[in-house]
């Protein structure tokens, strides 16, 4: 059985060029928290990795 994994993306009202700019700028970290944990929001300002 595989894990569930979920990204809750909470930015307001963004345009998709700044939001493809968010996720690229901050890929590296939203990997990193789905290594540690299945629950992973992304911010404007932020990323929260839910234990």
């Amino acid at each position: 059985m595989r894990a569930a994994f979920a990204a809750v993306v909470s930015t307001g009202n963004i345009s998709n060029r700044d939001l493809e700019a968010l996720f690229r700028a901050r890929l590296t970290l939203i990997v990193t928290g789905f290594a540690s944990s299945s629950f992973v929001e992304l911010e404007r300002d932020s990323i929260v990795i839910h234990a």
